[in-house]
């Protein structure tokens, strides 16, 4: 009789102790659960982040180009202004000899 009294006496202990238990079982549950879906959310932003990079490379690339082209089309209109000064040249000459 004495065995089930101190049993009965300790349940209260054995009762704290396996809510504690529970409890820290649940919480590392919940916890890889929790890191498990942070880690998902990382990578899916990895991989946008990595879009957005290549994105910007193709648009820097573009802007490349482009500033070629308008290199080339400053040229090209430097040139039609040198040649068009020299036909002004040469009507101003041709209008001084008719004279």
């Amino acid at each position: 009789m004495k065995k089930q009294n101190s049993i009965f006496k300790n349940i209260p202990i054995y009762i704290t102790l396996g809510t504690i238990f529970v409890g820290v079982i649940a919480g590392y549950i919940r916890l890889q659960a929790q890191s498990e879906i942070t880690k998902e959310k990382v990578d899916k932003n990895e991989e946008e982040i990595n879009e957005v990079k290549e994105e910007n490379e193709e648009i820097d690339k573009a802007v490349e180009v482009a500033k070629k082209e308008q290199e080339n089309i400053s040229k090209q209109i430097n040139e039609i202004n040198i040649k068009q000064d020299k036909i002004y040249d040469l009507l101003l000459d041709i209008k001084n000899r008719k004279k």
